[in-house]
């Protein structure tokens, strides 16, 4: 008798199994354990750009009603506290944007933190549950100086400026080296010293844009990453030193690019397009969109 017990016991099992029946349903239908697709950054991932994009892709559309700030979130796992941003869905992908931050006033993260991607709760379109998941990053790690620290530390760093034309004209860190921010964001660090233990200070007029191009230069291995916090804008507010370019020569070839030896005095503006990179030996070269020589101002 126990024996043909044992026996019904077990033709049952397989009859539940063989129907689908599975004892993580919510008591709705829904089952849980819906896949993931990707994640970004990926989970465990180190020399994260702060200006990353966070978001998750699961195997089913997502319904954008369950995605709430309690069931998709991002925290710094230090101590718990929460990045101020919204989650939006899109299909089967969800995005978090974040705000500019009380004490960061940019919508990056910070560099050298470890942060998480908790998610709890969120469905599918069809009922289905998506998997509870926690997947910590880490950003590249920099450092970020007021100008008082910086008018100190520049003349020891590789100051590199990467603001527009029109805004250097205005004056820049003596020294300066003007390299393209965009080139620089394309991962193309060519332009930057082949040491990679050599100090680098970026620069830029707000704070924001030395910030993504010196993690983009920390993920590219340079050990000793600066930037200058507030950017340009509180170092003119607080008066530290500002070196002006002005044309000391030029030479210009028909043919060829128009070269200008620089010194540091007097501002040089010129209203000409071009481009140009400003090197150690304090020469610029300049492709004008015309060929027609350009005075320098007063």
């Amino acid at each position: 008798m126990k024996k043909f017990l044992k026996l019904c016991t077990v033709m049952l099992l397989l009859s539940l199994s063989a129907f689908g029946c599975s004892s993580g349903s919510d008591g709705g239908g829904a089952t849980a354990g819906f896949a993931v697709e990707t994640v970004a950054p990926e989970a465990d991932a180190t020399d994260v750009l702060v200006d990353q994009v966070i978001s998750i892709t699961y195997a089913s559309d997502v319904d954008a009603t369950s995605v709430t700030a309690t069931t998709f979130y991002v925290k710094k796992v230090t101590d718990g506290s929460l990045v101020s941003g919204t989650a939006s869905v899109s299909g089967k992908t969800v995005t978090f944007t974040r705000d500019s931050q009380a004490q960061y006033p940019f919508d990056l993260l910070l560099p050298g933190t470890e942060y998480a991607i908790v998610t709890a709760g969120i469905t599918g379109t069809d009922g289905t549950i998506l998997p509870s998941s926690e997947d910590s990053f880490t950003t590249t790690s920099y450092n970020r100086l007021s100008s008082s620290i910086a008018s100190g530390s520049a003349a020891s760093s590789y100051v590199i400026d990467v603001r527009k034309a029109s805004d250097i004209s205005d004056g820049i860190i003596k020294s300066s080296n003007i390299i393209d921010y965009d080139t620089i964001i394309s991962g193309n660090l060519s332009a930057l010293p082949t040491n990679l233990a050599q100090p680098l200070l970026f620069v830029s007029q707000s704070g924001k844009k030395s910030d993504i191009a010196a993690s983009y230069a920390a993920r590219g291995g340079y050990s000793v990453v600066k930037t200058l916090e507030g950017g340009m804008d509180d170092w003119v507010e607080g008066n530290y030193p500002m070196a002006h370019l002005y044309f000391t020569q030029m030479q210009h070839d028909a043919d060829g690019p128009l070269m200008i030896n620089m010194g540091w005095d007097m501002v040089a503006t010129n209203q000409a397009t071009c481009e140009y990179k400003l090197l150690q030996d304090s020469k610029v070269i300049v492709d004008w969109t015309s060929t027609s020589e350009k005075a320098s101002p007063e």
